[in-house]
C-alpha cells in the first residue's frame, strides 16, 4: 500500500525541475487570499490560474491590483505590479455560493414571502447578471414580472414594497439645533424607504424629503 500526500505547490514546482523565485511559488496563494478578502467566508473561492508560470511576474513583494473591468469571478485578467512593470496574469475566479429561486409561480405584484425563495449553491459568474444573494432583501419585495417556479431571482425582478404612495397624507419632519417641526402634505410620488419623495404641503409649498419606513418624509435642512 502507497501512501500519498498532497505536496506544496512550492515543492511539486521544485520536483518538475522549475526554479522561480519564492514570489512566483507563493503568488496562488496570494491571489486566492486577494479573493477570498473580496467575497468574504460565505463563499468558497478557487483560483485557476491560465498564464504559464514562466510569464509570472518575478519579484520580491509582488502587488496585485483590482482586476480590469472590475470583475472578481469568472475569467479574469489581474494586474500584478512588480516594481515599475506591470503583468497581467489571466485566470479563472470559480466562487461557490448560495443564490435564490422562485418555489411557486409568482405572479406581477405579489409580495414575495420567505416561503416563496427556495435556497441553492452553485457557480456565482454563472447566474443570471444581477442574481438575488441576499434572502433577506428579497423577503416583502414585489415582483415587477410574472415569475415561473424554479426561476432565479435577479434584481431587475423585483423591487422594494412603497413606503410612499403618490397622493397619500403624510406628515413631514425637519429638525436642526434646537428645534424640530412638523407638516402635513401630500405626497407627489410613490417612493421605497431611503428614496427622495416630494411632497406638497397645505400651503402649497413642494419639498424634497427622503421617505421613512414609518410612512412619513424626513427633510434635510441646509
Amino acid at each position: 500500500m502507497y501512501y500519498t500526500k498532497k505536496l506544496p505547490l512550492y515543492m511539486v514546482i521544485s520536483l518538475l525541475g522549475l526554479t522561480p523565485a519564492l514570489s512566483q511559488a507563493s503568488l496562488p496563494q496570494d491571489i486566492n487570499h486577494y479573493f477570498r478578502q473580496i467575497h468574504g467566508k460565505k463563499t468558497h473561492v478557487s483560483i485557476e490560474i491560465k498564464t504559464p508560470i514562466e510569464r509570472w511576474p518575478i519579484c520580491e513583494k509582488p502587488q496585485i491590483n483590482p482586476p480590469i473591468g472590475g470583475r472578481n469571478m469568472g475569467n479574469v485578467s489581474l494586474p500584478v505590479q512588480c516594481g515599475k512593470k506591470k503583468q497581467f496574469i489571466q485566470l479563472t475566479v470559480n466562487v461557490t455560493g448560495q443564490y435564490y429561486v422562485a418555489t411557486r409561480n409568482i405572479n406581477r405584484g405579489e409580495p414575495i414571502q420567505f416561503v416563496d425563495i427556495g435556497t441553492k449553491k452553485g457557480l456565482l459568474h454563472k447566474l443570471p447578471a444581477g442574481a438575488s444573494t441576499d434572502k433577506i432583501a428579497l423577503r416583502g419585495a414585489v415582483a415587477l414580472r410574472n415569475i415561473p417556479a424554479g426561476q432565479t431571482f435577479t434584481k431587475s425582478m423585483t423591487r422594494q414594497p412603497w413606503a410612499i404612495k403618490a397622493g397619500q397624507t403624510v406628515f413631514v419632519f425637519a429638525s436642526g439645533d434646537n428645534f424640530s417641526v412638523k407638516y402635513e402634505g401630500r405626497a407627489i410620488n410613490n417612493a421605497t424607504a431611503g428614496q427622495n419623495t416630494r411632497v406638497r404641503l397645505l400651503n402649497g409649498q413642494v419639498v424634497n424629503g427622503e421617505a421613512l419606513e414609518n410612512g412619513s418624509v424626513q427633510v434635510a435642512l441646509k
